[in-house]
């Protein structure tokens, strides 16, 4: 019984060990974005999370490694974020990478990849909303009239408030 509890003692404290080291080796990546991006199209392996502020801003968050494979290309209003494709999979490298980014405005998002994709704080008119992925999608919203369409094999969730007259449709 004794070295039974010694075994589970050094498992633990060796467990404990190596799960400092995985958080060790996350890092953070700032990257260019213009605040007139109102357009976001999401695509890859990557998990986002959006907030309206004053300022555009985009922080990456993951493995060096896999910072490199990020992918973000802004061409006018729309900001592309993704990752390249991956010749192989490493099933040792459990964290995800995931992005941070706040805009002054969003009128809509599409989501064609794998994640979690979360939308909190914004206002406006119209909002255009698509997930083709096999993600999930959150959102937080008030805008006048939301377009939504749920196209991949994931879910979406949408809190939001609706002023006069509406309708749901789905096909």
């Amino acid at each position: 019984m004794k070295k039974l509890m010694k075994a589970a003692m050094l498992a633990a404290v060796l467990g404990s060990g190596a799960h400092a080291a995985l958080a060790a080796d996350v890092t953070s990546e700032n990257r260019s974005v213009d605040a007139r991006a109102v357009k976001i199209e999401l695509d890859g392996v990557i998990s986002l999370k959006v907030k309206q502020g004053p300022t555009a801003t985009l922080t990456i968050y993951g493995e060096a490694d896999a910072l490199k494979k990020v992918v973000v290309e802004q061409s006018g209003e729309t900001l592309h974020i993704g990752t390249q494709k991956m010749s192989s999979f490493n099933f040792g490298n459990k964290r995800e990478l995931r992005a941070e980014l706040t805009l002054p405005n969003l009128q809509q998002l599409t989501s064609s990849g794998v994640g979690a994709t979360e939308m909190n704080g914004f206002n406006g008119d119209n909002l255009r909303l698509a997930l083709d992925g096999a993600g999930s999608v959150k959102v937080d919203a008030q805008y006048r009239n939301i377009d939504v369409r749920l196209g991949g094999v994931g879910s979406m969730t949408v809190n939001a408030s609706a002023r006069g007259m509406g309708s749901i449709s789905w096909q």
